[in-house]
């Protein structure tokens, strides 16, 4: 399983990580597309009691499994 031990900043301020709920699979193929095109880092995140945290798995290599969004750090 999965450990999502980095809580993403998401409190608007100026280093606020950028994040992405995912929904379907369908939109996770689209995003995997552009994402794929990007020079980001985008990691694999779950929200845990209303916050979210991310992993260091990368999407390009891993599988979903229990993400229920992403983490983009944007270059």
């Amino acid at each position: 399983m999965r450990e999502y031990k980095y809580k993403a900043i998401t409190d608007g301020s100026e280093f606020e990580d950028y994040v992405i709920k995912l929904y379907e699979k369908e939109e996770e193929k689209l995003l995997d597309v552009f994402l794929h095109n990007s020079e980001d880092n985008v990691y694999w995140a779950k929200e845990v009691n209303g916050e979210i945290f991310y992993s260091l798995d990368q999407i390009f290599d891993t599988e979903r499994q229990d993400a229920t969004h992403l983490v983009i750090f944007m270059k």
